[in-house]
């Protein structure tokens, strides 16, 4: 299956009204590297100095280079034969291209794709942030250059067949558990159980360190060649709206720092308050990034049973 690793840089965060700068893509056959294209893109629009400092971008560079619908044939061209799509976090590339082909073609932008993100979660849940150049370093890979579209592509093209390995053996270790698939949803609860009482623990004995420094009146505990402890003053703040985003818009970097927070929207669309137009519009603008299943477990009153394996016939869960 011939798979496309693509990679883009933009002028910003909103595919309604950002514009694409450059495209990398790297294609492989059987986990091995047969074609690449790059290809750098006057955006039309001005570059807000925020995203130049990520990227290295200018608009010196960009100048004289060709708009994207001039090159968008070798980019369709490169994607000819329904490959899979692959990328970091690919839904936030495939909502650049999809707006991309419409405004230019009239018809959207729509491949079977893949967010590596997902599988990197499932390979290594311990780690917090997964970037591309966090797993090239767990891969033991090497690469230097990042944040350019070609580059990051190049790199997760590399990591790519190692993470499809590492990912079908984690699920090849879970199927391995079935035969016994009670014993595993009883260790499910065991584990949450200790988690939680962990959750207790570690707050009581945070709480007696940072108590210990406010009332001995010292600034730090230090355990010689081990720990070292200290208290860091967090204060907790509000600015004027209004002002803010004007200084900010005024900066061109209102949409970094502009985030909705999801729980309280969730709320809100369960409400009265809006109506069903303004709900209806709002639904409008969600963009999925990625899907996830979560587990719930619901504690029933324990049944009389036999002893024994778990029946086989049926799931116990």
């Amino acid at each position: 299956m011939r798979v496309v690793v693509l990679d883009l840089e933009t002028t910003g965060l909103d595919p309604r009204v950002d514009r694409i700068l450059e495209v990398g893509m790297v294609a492989l056959e059987g986990g091995c590297k047969v074609a690449e294209l790059e290809v750098l893109v006057d955006p039309g629009v001005p570059l807000r100095a925020s995203n130049v400092a990520i990227h290295g971008i200018t608009a010196e560079m960009v100048r004289g280079a060709p708009r994207l619908a001039q090159v968008l044939d070798r980019i369709e061209a490169f994607l000819e034969g329904d490959p899979l799509v692959v990328g970091h976090s690919v839904g936030f590339d495939v909502a650049f291209m999809d707006a991309a082909r419409r405004a230019i073609r009239g018809v959207p932008f729509q491949p079977r794709s893949l967010d590596t993100q997902v599988w990197a979660r499932e390979v290594f849940p311990g780690e917090k942030a997964l970037s591309v150049e966090r797993l090239v370093h767990l891969f033991g890979l090497e690469h230097r250059r990042y944040h350019r579209a070609l580059a990051d592509a190049q790199a997760l093209a590399d990591v790519y067949p190692l993470l499809e390995r590492a990912y079908l053996e984690r699920l090849e270790g879970y199927r391995k558990r079935f035969a016994s698939i009670g014993d595993a949803a009883r260790d499910y609860l065991r584990t949450q159980q200790q988690i939680e009482a962990l959750k207790v623990e570690e707050f009581t004995l945070r709480r007696t360190l940072e108590l210990y420094l406010e009332e001995s009146g010292r600034e730090v505990l230090e355990i010689p060649g081990e720990l070292r402890f200290r208290l860091e003053r967090r204060e907790s703040v509000e600015y004027q709206a209004d002002e803010l985003k004007e200084i900010l818009s005024e900066a061109g970097l209102l949409a970094r720092v502009a985030k909705v927070d999801k729980s309280r929207l969730d709320r809100l669309l369960r409400s009265e308050r809006l109506s069903e137009d303004q709900v209806a519009a709002i639904m409008r603008t969600r963009r999925i990034l990625s899907v996830r299943q979560q587990l719930l477990v619901d504690r029933v009153a324990a049944e009389p049973r036999e002893e024994g394996p778990w029946p086989t016939t049926h799931s116990p869960i």
